[in-house]
């Protein structure tokens, strides 16, 4: 119980995080400015404890240093930049109902790496949750439009391309958090070792691109604020919580997340979404819940 309430404290927090994301993107501050600064200030927190712990994370095995690479560079760097990418180019509503895909991708990898068994009825219920999928994700509700869409370039489809690559990174990150847990690691290692590997992610792609960088001092303080919510108190909430609960339980717990966060875009930043997509939403959740309360 104790690890489903962390679960679900964080996913408020995260909600909370969306309200000042958005807004930093419509004032011209850029994803990965946004995202870079992010992990610079993690960094620079979790300084000291990388420091004091250098020994502990210089003998790491080879299984926990993979597990950190997909936390921090695809979980951490990757997906965060393409989250924050995605809410510029497509409804931030739709962005964060489609992160409900994440379960699957998580309970997947659970099977093949921490042989958490799936019921014979995920099947049918992935495809329930790719069919709400769909209708969230285009307004449209007889399809009007084509696959094409995705190869074009169009600012539509690099949104939902954005937000898969989110979708992947988030539900492997899931996982291979849990697997270090199950390996001993506490909840500031999985911290510590995610956000160096994220920050040194967004170094060599500062470095590959030649990415200009100029954030007014008023928007690193809002980043430090996101910072402080979600780089901190809820990611240490969320470790807290993995350490305690199943990944499926995790998963189902972080469904009040999107809740939160659509409800809030809406009243706030009037991120309507129409009849349709909340037809497909409620698909999308109900399919992504089911899977998890029965642990298909």
């Amino acid at each position: 119980m104790k690890g489903l309430i962390f679960v679900l404290i964080a996913s408020l927090l995260w909600a909370v995080d969306t309200l000042i994301r958005y807004p930093l993107l419509m004032n011209g501050v850029s994803a990965f400015e946004i995202v870079f600064f992010e992990h610079l200030f993690l960094i620079i927190i979790f300084a000291p404890y990388l420091w004091s712990n250098m020994g502990r994370f210089w003998h790491l095995s080879f299984s926990q240093v993979f597990s950190f690479s997909v936390m921090g560079v695809l979980g951490s760097a990757i997906a965060t930049l393409a989250f924050t990418r995605a809410f510029t180019l497509i409804n931030p509503s739709v962005v964060i109902l489609l992160q409900k895909l994440q379960p699957i991708v998580a309970i997947v990898l659970s099977s093949l790496l921490l042989k958490e068994k799936m019921g014979t009825g995920f099947l049918y219920l992935v495809l329930v949750a790719f069919l709400g999928s769909l209708i969230l994700s285009f307004s449209d509700p007889l399809f009007a439009f084509s696959i094409s869409i995705f190869f074009k370039g169009g600012t539509l489809g690099r949104g939902y391309i954005y937000t898969l690559i989110a979708v992947l990174g988030w539900g492997s990150a899931l996982v291979f958090a849990k697997k270090n847990a199950s390996e001993g690691l506490g909840e500031k290692d999985l911290m510590a070792g995610r956000y160096l590997f994220g920050f040194l992610a967004m170094l060599g792609i500062l470095g590959y691109a030649r990415v200009p960088i100029f954030v007014p001092l008023a928007s690193l303080w809002k980043i430090a604020v996101m910072v402080l919510l979600s780089g901190i108190i809820a990611m240490y909430l969320y470790y807290k919580g993995v350490k305690l609960i199943s990944a499926r339980a995790v998963a189902i717990a972080e469904m009040t997340f999107p809740l939160w966060a659509v409800l809030a875009n809406w009243l706030i930043h009037d991120q309507v979404l129409n009849a349709g997509q909340m037809i497909g939403g409620f698909l999308l959740i109900l399919s992504s819940t089911i899977i998890q309360y029965k642990k298909l």
